[in-house]
């Protein structure tokens, strides 16, 4: 693993730490006084990879796969809809951290740097007194692609080349955080346990949960086929559109939540260590992922596409006031005033977490962020969304949801649409488009201006080269697509 460590220089801390006194005075430049106290408060964001919302304890899933991030839930606003922009992590993250769609930020395809015109959240915290730390387990998520901007300290793990478990991802950060006194803390944890491997067995867990999850394989089950194992098997079925037997599909999905379980257990385990140093005292909890999974669901394995079991995420923001502590959190809220956990049933998005956050604190967005707050929906209120957006890297398939649940999802290779209502079909199994034609030209229009009015990304992104061992893994999970590939 590597460790990315930036001491900022005099000026810098001399800022920041100017920014904290005015925080901890409960002013702000310019304005008088606040009519109550109001400290800045530490913000934990934990990323799971590869989380479709469907397989968690809190969504309704039949098995009990997330009893800890349940428990979370419990004194969290829960986001029933809650949606990643696209099915992969460099840009989904991307979003999460710009507030913008990908095709603005830029990172869209394999080897692409995020532009230094395009600020990132971390930068936004760290100019704003938050002293910030991210601990990564992603390829895509390393500093080359841009993603360790702003970060004090990143701790980064090549999934690919030296995988670090949840054990080990909390190990480090819990002995980082023990030397660490200050505060505001901004500090991202992501863990990659649930996504799909790369020796053996397309997903795997520690021999207790497998136990529990995972029984013996059907007759027709295959890991791989003699050449290439777990993900590079479940890509050649893709690529070959092979179909595997339903016994087969529930084998994949057994195996998938007993990784999901063992994550779980360990992001619960983190909570509870952070809980026992104080370190939760007065921070805003946020668990969400960078999209889910695919098992056949729609002809297709791992996450290439834009259905619900991939673009439907979990999403719990978990205020101090939510779980008994002292309020306000956020700027502006009036001290004493009841804040209750809850379930939010409008529209979400990753573009959306950091105006929210903004909201919060009390800094304001940048221009170009194309997310709208949702801090509202925090507070018990309504959300203001209409509709969500999706794409795929190399934008083989767009697609839209609108908040009365109407989806269209379109392929440009070849041309075709799909049109589903979520509220009468969740599964997406009944195409109706031939039925309401006007309708799909309704969306598709929806869908173009929505594409033209967030524009191209700002700058020339650079690119990196990416080893070919690398570039193989990356085809796998299908960051590297045929043209030609519907």
């Amino acid at each position: 693993m590597a460790s990315n460590s930036t001491k900022p220089g005099p000026g810098r801390i001399r800022c920041a730490l100017a920014l904290v006194a005015v925080i901890a005075a409960g002013t702000s430049c310019g304005a008088g006084e606040e009519t109550h106290a109001w400290r800045a408060p530490d913000v934990l964001l934990i990323s799971v990879d590869t989380v479709r919302a469907d397989h968690l304890t809190t969504y309704g899933y039949a098995r009990e796969t997330t009893p800890r991030i349940a428990e979370l839930a419990r004194d969290s606003m829960v986001f029933e809809r809650a949606y990643a922009p696209t099915p992969h992590t460099l840009p989904s993250h991307g979003s999460l951290f710009t507030g913008r769609y990908p095709i603005s930020h830029g990172l869209v395809k394999r080897g692409t740097v995020l532009s230094p015109d395009v600020p990132t959240l971390a930068e936004l915290l760290s100019a704003h007194g938050y002293h910030t730390a991210g601990f990564v387990n992603a390829y895509f998520l390393s500093p080359e692609f841009g993603f360790s901007r702003g970060f004090e300290h990143y701790d980064f793990a090549h999934d690919i080349d030296a995988f670090r478990d949840a054990d080990a991802t909390n190990a480090d950060i819990l002995s980082w955080i023990s030397g660490i006194e200050e505060e505001p803390l901004f500090l991202f944890a992501h863990f990659f346990d649930p996504h799909s491997d790369w020796d053996h067995l397309p997903y795997e867990a520690p021999a207790d949960f497998s136990d529990r999850f995972v029984g013996d394989p059907p007759d027709s089950f295959r890991a791989g086929n003699g050449e290439v194992w777990a993900s590079m098997y479940l890509a050649l079925l893709n690529r070959e559109k092979i179909p595997v037997s339903a016994a087969a599909r529930r084998h994949l999905a057994d195996l998938y939540d007993a990784g999901l379980a063992y994550t779980d257990d360990r992001v619960g385990m983190l909570l509870e260590a952070l809980e026992s140093r104080g370190r939760l005292e007065r921070t805003i909890i946020i668990l969400t992922s960078d999209h889910g999974e695919e098992f056949q669901d729609h002809g297709r394995m791992l996450h290439t596409q834009n259905y619900e079991e991939l673009m439907r995420v979990p999403l719990f923001v978990s205020l101090p006031e939510m779980r008994g502590r002292a309020g306000p959190s956020c700027r502006g809220r009036e001290e004493g005033v009841s804040v209750q956990p809850g379930r939010a049933l409008g529209l979400v998005q990753h573009v959306d977490f950091l105006p929210t956050l903004a909201e919060c604190i009390g800094f304001p967005a940048p221009e170009r962020v194309q997310g709208t707050s949702f801090l509202s929906a925090v507070f018990g209120g309504a959300t203001k969304r209409e509709a969500v957006y999706f794409d795929t890297v190399g934008n083989s398939q767009r697609g839209i949801l609108r908040a009365d649940g109407w989806k269209l999802i379109e392929w440009r290779r070849p041309s075709k649409k799909r049109l589903y209502h979520l509220e009468t079909d969740p599964a997406e199994q009944q195409d109706r488009s031939t039925r309401h034609p006007e309708l799909v030209a309704t969306l598709t229009a929806q869908l173009e201006a929505h594409l033209a009015e967030v524009g191209a990304a700002d700058g020339a992104a650079d690119e990196i080269s990416v080893p070919e061992h690398v570039h193989q893994a990356l085809e796998a999970l299908g960051y590297v697509r045929d043209e030609a590939e519907d």
